[in-house]
């Protein structure tokens, strides 16, 4: 399964950290530049955001972010692959990452997006923070 990882163009030290925690999964990744919210016009961000949702509106942080998961979304339908996997620079890798993604049986036969997440390990710390 190709995996796609969203990292801003400035942060150099979150794509070292993926590197080596995707390394160490033996995980493989292409990189997608993230869309920075910071460098989204007004309009830019009209473009995306209409209306107020029922949290109030979207920073645009958060419009570029989900810029970023379009831009992966569109690699993997050019990518003519059935299934693709993105992550963003700030996830915690399992250590058998690699092995539970390098098959896609455990995908629900109908599912369009599975969103993998897990709160078990709220307990770790990094060991480096990002600036």
């Amino acid at each position: 399964m190709k995996v796609y990882l969203i990292n801003l163009d400035r942060a150099h030290d979150r794509l070292q950290f993926m590197s080596q925690a995707f390394a160490q999964a033996g995980m493989q990744f292409t990189r997608v530049s993230a869309v920075d919210g910071k460098e989204l016009s007004e309009d830019q961000i009209r473009n995306v955001v209409s209306e107020q949702g029922y949290w109030g509106w979207l920073t645009p942080g958060e419009v570029g972010c989900f810029l970023s998961h379009r831009s992966c979304w569109e690699e993997i339908v050019k990518a003519d692959e059935p299934y693709g996997v993105i992550f963003e620079d700030d996830v915690l890798l399992a250590p058998d990452a690699g092995r539970i993604l390098e098959e896609s049986a455990w995908i629900p036969h109908d599912a369009d997006i599975v969103k993998l997440e897990t709160a078990g390990f709220a307990h770790l710390s990094r060991s480096m923070e990002f600036g």
